[in-house]
């Protein structure tokens, strides 16, 4: 259950460097000190002991995020100490859990480090008040237009100690002390008109205490918008969760993409084999008909027309003779027996053959 909440506006100089010291030296102090805790600036770090861990967080645009929880200490309660730092602004917030064996208090002390805090010169003020546990003792009520409620104590003896409310309160209020002749406790609500707090004389000094801070606290408590760790870390989750989706979205449709491509490029590639294939098919005929006919014009007779090509028979008869003095000399066959195969093809009459000089070699 969250039982205090404040916000504080920080100078420039403040960062969360300054935060994460100020909070280990102040945890160090406390009966609930972590041994051997040992920090070196990680931006994501988790420390835990036997019933206490400690976490620091960085969720970037989210927020610094610091976190002590004790889940049994001498009290025998559960609480927590939570800092969230964004946007020069200081979300201070204590969580108590009490359990059927917790030795309960029923005033809410306000941890170490928030008046740690409080007390640094790093903390704006509020209008003219400072964020302290002093009590103001003014003349007359001044006109302030401030982010915290103003309690007013007035009469020549106050119903409540001015020091011991500032001191409960601190964060939470400004305590403004005014000479009257009646006695009456006034709030003054940020940009509210000033009201009356019902009490009776015969009210306790303690139960107007205790109820006069319940008030102011749980108007400070619903003042708070900021995020807990809890609930930054599953904003963390969820948006790991959405991105690998989204990543997830991104790959199968870069590789449906890729396939619609390559089926793209095949079905082209398979275009352009068979236009190739007709192609080499209509070379192929063409080629076995040129074959053919280069073939015919190899192997087709020769016929000579003696009576009307005189000059033509006696070119082919020097050429036969050109061909029988080139013959080697070595060779043992008759060289008519030669000339006849190699001119069979010329179709010459066997009378012309006959004219052919020949001997043995």
């Amino acid at each position: 259950m969250l039982c205090y909440y404040t916000m504080l506006h920080t100078t420039d100089k403040f960062n969360s460097d300054i935060l994460i010291q100020m909070y280990l030296n102040w945890l160090q102090r406390t009966k609930n000190q972590m041994p051997n805790l040992n920090y070196q600036g990680e931006s994501d770090f988790y420390y835990t002991v036997p019933h206490k861990e400690l976490i620091i967080k960085d969720f970037k645009d989210k927020g610094f995020n610091i976190s002590f929880k004790t889940n049994d200490n001498i009290k025998n309660n559960r609480f927590t100490v939570e800092i969230l730092y964004l946007d020069h602004m200081l979300h201070l917030k204590f969580y108590k859990e009490i359990t059927e064996q917790s030795i309960y208090i029923d005033k809410v002390s306000i941890p170490g480090i928030f008046r740690d805090l409080f007390r640094s010169s790093y903390i704006l003020s509020d209008y003219v008040f400072k964020i302290d546990d002093k009590p103001y003792y003014l003349d007359h009520m001044i006109d302030a237009n401030t982010e915290l409620p103003i309690i007013i104590l007035r009469g020549p003896n106050y119903r409540l100690d001015p020091k011991e409310l500032a001191y409960q309160l601190t964060g939470n209020a400004h305590i403004v002390c005014l000479n009257d002749c009646q006695s009456a406790i006034m709030i003054k609500y940020p940009h509210q008109n000033i009201k009356v707090f019902q009490s009776s004389y015969k009210e306790s000094h303690n139960r107007l205490l205790i109820r006069l801070c319940d008030t102011i606290r749980s108007y400070c408590i619903n003042l708070n918008h900021s995020h807990s760790y809890q609930q930054l870390y599953e904003m963390e989750l969820q948006e790991k969760q959405k991105d690998f989706k989204q990543s997830t979205i991104e790959i199968k449709e870069y590789y449906e993409n890729e396939i619609n491509e390559k089926q793209m490029m095949l079905q082209m590639f398979q275009e352009e084999y068979l236009e190739k294939c007709q192609l080499l098919e209509k070379a192929n005929k063409i080629n076995s008909e040129l074959t053919h006919k280069s073939q015919l014009l190899n192997y087709e007779p020769l016929l000579i027309n003696n009576e009307d090509d005189e000059e033509y028979y006696t070119y082919i008869m020097n050429l036969l003779q050109i061909t029988l003095r080139n013959l080697d000399n070595n060779e043992i066959y008759r060289r008519k027996d030669i000339m006849r195969n190699r001119f069979s093809s010329l179709a010459l009459s066997r009378n012309e053959l006959e004219t052919i000089p020949f001997y043995y070699a």
